[in-house]
């Protein structure tokens, strides 16, 4: 059965993979972004030309700020404008620490970027779910469900991810509390990625520089990569956007309605694994 999402964080990375695999199976997507410039280029640009009239016909989008108030209301209200309805929530948005990826300790961050992480992974989630609830509750298919996208972070850390670790551990909190607040009508879900190798469902830099890791941008998929990236994963390889976009179809519109409040880790079975120096 097909289903409206209401993705946040949806103009890049595992969003955009996610909204491009839902729309071309069937489904319609309301996808939001805080990156002007990404919104731009991933759904009046890039999409336009790779789905067909009857396809981009079922992609709405628009501007939304998961740490204003006004901003997720009118972002909510333009949703339902366009599809009349909401089945299916994915919370998405999420911003790292410039301090984690710079090696600062903790006692030498300012209180500010904290601030700034847990408000918008931790608390950027329940503010987006408190508009939508009332939505999914009158979701056609007679249950509506939130998907909260979390992090293996949420149980394995490296130095200085605190807040990080900490926003995504809390989202794992808050999917089993609200499956407690919001049943029957609504069915809650988490959903903790690992290393999703999605630079190249990035804007590409004005300089073109390629950089591996999580971060920066690539030309495609695996570009780069060691093959030390790939083996550590049982599975062999490094994720896909469309690992996740499979599990957010799943949850959302295929699972048969007595699963809620759990946690699923995809993450190519690489925190199975035991390791020592």
């Amino acid at each position: 059965m097909a289903k409206t999402f209401f993705i946040s964080g949806a103009a890049s990375g595992i969003g955009k993979a996610s909204t491009r695999y839902l729309i071309k199976n069937g489904h319609s997507v309301f996808g939001t972004d805080f990156n002007s410039q990404a919104v731009e280029a991933t759904f009046k640009d890039e999409f336009k030309q790779q789905f067909t009239d009857e396809e981009y016909s079922r992609l709405g989008y628009t501007l939304m700020d998961v740490s204003n108030d006004e901003s997720v209301k009118a972002a909510v209200q333009q949703c339902i404008q366009k599809f009349g309805h909401m089945d299916v929530l994915v919370n998405n948005a999420g911003v790292n620490s410039p301090y984690w990826t710079a090696g600062v300790r903790m006692d030498e961050v300012p209180i500010s970027d904290w601030e700034r992480v847990i408000g918008t992974n931790l608390t950027g989630t329940f503010r987006v779910s408190q508009h939508c609830i009332k939505h999914l509750e009158q979701s056609p298919a007679g249950s509506g469900v939130i998907i909260n996208v979390s992090s293996c972070r949420s149980q394995q850390s490296e130095p200085h991810c605190e807040s990080y670790a900490a926003s995504k551990a809390g989202l794992v909190g808050l999917t089993h509390g609200m499956a407690i607040s919001l049943g029957p009508k609504i069915r809650l879900h988490c959903l903790s990625p690992g290393w999703i190798d999605i630079r190249h469902e990035r804007l590409p830099p004005k300089d073109g520089k390629v950089e591996g890791g999580h971060t920066g941008w690539a030309p495609e998929w695996g570009y780069g990569m060691r093959d030390v990236d790939h083996e550590q994963h049982p599975v062999g390889r490094l994720g896909r956007g469309e690992d996740i976009a499979v599990w957010l179809e799943f949850l959302g519109a295929k699972e048969t309605g007595f699963a809620t409040g759990g946690e699923i880790v995809v993450d190519g079975g690489y925190s199975k694994r035991l390791h020592y120096a």
